[in-house]
């Protein structure tokens, strides 16, 4: 399965990691388009399900009035987790999960089949995503993702984010003006805790500063980037096949792009920690045939839906169970089976060795 995702880049950077080239041979950058009800993608460490995130699709999904003459691919940010065209009622509460689509099924089931038959396929972007593999002591998380260039650390980029579920959770984050240094501090299992983040500011303080990335997000110019990205060389967004459809409601009122994770059975690259992962596209080629679904027919494209042996991972702080936590701390890498003393820790174990005052008590 695949239940938490990161997605740190801007949308200009998106679109210019998705650098490809097109159909006469030129190098093309797809078009960034915003979600039509309103909605926005903004850059987390830490996306749940029902969160905004970037998906790649082909434009002939769109009107030739809604895109330029020379896009040949759209980024969109769509609802994670697909709600089937033919839902009724309020469109975030579905009566089952659909984050996840299992390949096993999905030219069986109505909620898949009928948009994989109109060529809804899409390829969801993501600096990578989260698994946990259990062990005696607990739950460990693991961030997988594809092999990053040399110059590329954990974290990518630190953003502030506002894209929790529905946009109605609580959001707390500290807005790090500093990019993240060459040799990341690997910091231990335990360095961070749920409550007692240290980033942590005031929710008033945390709002003015997401309306300032917001405003700063909807001023920049998305339009003909291709002309002004020569060679991407920020890190390598993972690429995961995904199927997508369009909920229109009753009242006019624009629609609701949606889609789920296609899962197969892990490869080795996962196995170890969990039975399922999401079906990888690894290279350009399997990312265009993905998508073109009006010359790759279905049949051909599912074969592209398999394991895939292509990821790289590493340990991550606790701090991403909490779909809460946006902080970088959800992607930094940490060393299993440290732990270091903080002032709680040290208060509890001064108590187990002096005893607690009510044992002490005369009666």
């Amino acid at each position: 399965m695949c239940g938490r995702t990161a997605c740190t880049l801007s949308p200009n950077e998106i679109v210019a990691a998705c650098r490809f080239k097109s159909a006469n041979g030129e190098q093309n950058c797809p078009q960034w388009m915003d979600a039509a009800n309103g909605q926005k993608y903004y850059p987390s460490y830490n996306k749940a399900p029902t969160s905004y995130t970037p998906v790649l699709l082909s434009s002939q999904h769109f009107d030739n009035s809604e895109i330029s003459a020379k896009s040949e691919r759209v980024v969109l940010p769509m609802k994670w987790g697909l709600t089937p065209s033919w839902h009724k009622g309020d469109p975030y509460k579905i009566p089952y999960e659909t984050n996840n689509c299992r390949a096993e099924g999905m030219l069986e089931k109505r909620t898949y089949k009928v948009p994989l038959q109109k060529g809804y396929r899409c390829v969801i972007l993501a600096d990578g995503f989260f698994e946990w593999k259990t062990l005696k002591e607990g739950k460990q998380p693991y961030f997988f993702y594809f092999m990053q260039p040399e110059t590329v650390q954990f974290p990518f980029k630190i953003i502030p984010d506002n894209s929790a579920s529905n946009s109605k959770s609580e959001i707390k984050e500290e807005n790090e003006s500093k990019p993240p240094k060459l040799q990341p501090k690997v910091e231990t299992n335990e360095t961070v805790s749920l409550t007692n983040l240290k980033e942590e500011k005031a929710d008033e303080d945390i709002k003015t500063e997401l309306t300032d990335v917001q405003q700063e997000s909807e001023k920049s110019d998305y339009t003909n980037l291709s002309s002004k990205i020569e060679e991407w060389h920020g890190p390598k967004l993972l690429t995961m096949a995904g199927v997508f459809d369009i909920w229109k409601s009753s009242d006019g009122s624009p629609p609701l792009y949606s889609y789920s994770i296609i899962t197969v059975s892990a490869s080795s690259d996962m196995d170890w920690c969990h039975h399922r992962m999401p079906a990888i596209l690894s290279t350009p080629e399997e990312v265009n045939d993905w998508l073109d679904f009006s010359n790759v027919p279905l049949n051909k494209a599912s074969a592209l839906i398999k394991p895939q042996k292509c990821l790289s991972h590493h340990p991550v702080s606790k701090a991403v169970n909490n779909s809460r936590n946006h902080t970088p701390d959800c992607l930094k890498p940490v060393k299993l089976g440290e732990t270091k003393p903080n002032p709680s820790s040290n208060l509890m174990m001064s108590w187990l060795k002096t005893g607690s005052p009510a044992k002490k008590r005369k009666i």
